[in-house]
């Protein structure tokens, strides 16, 4: 974002280099006493960069002297103060390095640190529309906002905040994010729906894209912007309130421009969103979100790979080997060639691996071993039976903890609990998770046919003629929620059916509101979400069964 000259350069690669390292040293025998000098060190380099022109340098640099005068007035436990300091110095040889190279500044890139080190002071993050300079935003015209929206959806708008909170829910524990995302995206087209002010509707809109930047993987969810999601949750809870309790501004101005800022860092990708962003007169930035990513990734030290990839390319080997094996038993001359082994070994080698990136020691342990072997037992002619039998089992195991951890970010302490676990109990307890799964599953699909059949109603192209589907179908979700047990779920389905059958054979008497369909629709969207949340293994929390049935129960039925 910045041009550094030759002279900031052999400032950077000399003095600071050196400041930075004694730091470093510093912080590693930081005690209380020794605090005063070292928050002097840090406001002199400090004040080097910021004559400098180092944004970055200068805005890590204050945040750490900020950090250390909290623990000088005892606001921060030291032991909480070195820990952080050591994680934000840590990038400093890296960060030289950086700038030195390519001449560039860019504070933005630091953004996840720095919010680590005002997380101690219990500050909010800084965003990146803090730190451009020289751009003009689109401000929002508080005037244009009316208390139409309250008074006329106020029950509409408690049901949406409960499925916001779903999807936030979702987010922040990494469970199950595509259902989370769609439960957002929902929330906000029905906010522009609801919106009764062009100004409002614009806002919602900015929220609905930078949905879809999210969810498309353009903007990388940090633990920064899951607050500003999080601000968006109690912005809904504020637009409930109908009397003088609340706020007199429930759209910040600076929870509209971080949207607007993310939006920038992304270009549109076809004409309906350029058309979007004129709207919405969103400025272009000097740089993009890959650019900062990019930065980061070497500055930080980040992962190339996630841990869905990681997932994903575990189940893509671990399918690939079972063929590789069945094969070979179907071809009896198969399992003794050379290329069979050779192909062994590289899948159980790269299981091994990518076992390992997640955590899992004891299964990567079990590829590891394997794959050791096949490398000394080369031209020894065929495999025996029994070792055939090993490696199935521990393709088994792995299978198992894909289902058990599927769409999770599992930590180490979880990854050790599992494997703990022995292994006729994770079978025996997989095998009726897969067989639920599968049921659950079946549902899902039965239920996508239902809202297709609904939008076939709604447009006009079908009625009456569509009830013995319907029936059909809604017997067979309630029947199978029966099955595995979910009884509560199988009557607010057949309360679903009922309300069908009352519209399709006397459309004449609808129920008194006009976004009927609308609710109807949040209560499928809240059995969709149980389900999920059941089936990814988290605890039964029937909170969304408690909308479904407040969406039912506005309708009638």
């Amino acid at each position: 974002m910045g041009h550094l000259n030759n002279h900031v350069v052999d400032l950077l690669a000399t003095e600071l280099r050196y400041s930075l390292e004694n730091v470093q040293d510093a912080i590693t025998q930081l005690e209380v006493s020794q605090l005063p000098v070292f928050r002097d060190s840090i406001k002199e380099i400090n004040g080097v960069c910021a004559m400098a022109g180092v944004a970055s340098l200068e805005l890590l640099t204050r945040e750490a002297v900020a950090a250390t005068d909290a623990a000088l007035g005892e606001q921060i436990p030291l032991a909480k103060l070195s820990p952080a300091l050591a994680k934000a110095f840590g990038i400093a040889p890296r960060l030289l390095e950086y700038l030195i190279d390519t001449r560039q500044d860019n504070p933005c890139v630091l953004l996840p640190v720095i919010a680590s080190l005002r997380a101690l002071r219990q500050l909010p993050p800084v965003y990146e529309h803090h730190l451009i300079p020289d751009v003009t935003w689109p401000r929002l015209n508080q005037q244009g906002f009316t208390d139409a929206l309250v008074s006329n959806r106020q029950h509409d708008l408690k049901r949406l905040v409960n499925l916001y909170q779903f999807g936030l829910l979702d987010l922040v524990r990494d469970s199950n994010r595509g259902k989370a995302w769609r439960i957002l995206h929902r929330v906000a087209q029905r906010m522009q729906s609801h919106a009764p002010t062009p100004l409002e509707q614009n806002y919602w809109r900015a929220v609905e894209m930078t949905l879809t930047g999210f969810q498309a993987g353009r903007l990388r969810l940090r633990l920064d912007r899951i607050r500003l999601l999080a601000a968006v949750e109690k912005q809904l809870r504020i637009l409930t309130i109908d009397d003088e309790r609340r706020p007199r501004n429930p759209y910040p101005e600076g929870l509209w421009r971080s949207f607007i800022c993310l939006l920038g860092l992304i270009s549109p990708n076809d004409e309906k969103a350029k058309a979007l962003y004129a709207d919405l007169q969103i400025p272009t930035l000097p740089f993009t979100e890959q650019d900062v990513i990019a930065i980061q990734r070497r500055i930080l030290s980040e992962p190339q790979e996630n841990t869905a990839q990681i997932f994903s390319e575990i189940a893509t080997v671990l399918a690939e080997t079972r063929k590789i094996i069945d094969d070979a038993h179907r071809d009896d001359a198969s399992a003794q060639d050379e290329d069979f082994r050779d192909q062994l070994h590289t899948a159980f080698d790269r299981l091994s691996q990518l076992w390992d990136l997640l955590g899992f020691s004891g299964l990567a342990r079990r590829f590891r071993q394997p794959a050791s072997r096949l490398l000394s037992n080369r031209g020894n002619g065929r495999l025996p039976p029994e070792m055939l039998v090993e490696f199935i089992d521990t393709i088994l195991q792995a299978e198992c903890a894909l289902i058990d951890f599927d769409d999770k970010t599992p930590s180490r302490k979880d990854a050790e609990a599992w494997e703990r676990r022995p292994l006729n109990e994770i079978l025996q307890a997989n095998f009726l998770q897969s067989a639920k799964l599968a049921v659950v599953g079946e549902i899902r699909a039965h239920l996508a046919e239902i809202k297709e059949m609904i939008d076939t109603v709604v447009a006009g192209h079908a009625g009456k003629d569509l009830l013995p589907a319907f029936e059909a179908t809604f017997d067979i979700i309630s029947g199978s929620l029966r099955l595995i047990d979910m009884q509560r779920p199988a009557e607010l389905a057949e309360r679903c059916l009922s309300f069908i059958r009352g519209m399709l054979t006397n459309p004449a008497d609808p129920p008194s509101m006009d976004n009927y369909w609308e609710v109807f629709a949040d209560s499928i969207a809240c059995l969709e979400y149980y389900l999920d949340t059941s089936a990814f293994g988290n605890a039964a929390n029937e909170s969304s069964l408690d909308t479904a049935n407040e969406c039912l129960q506005a309708l009638g039925v």
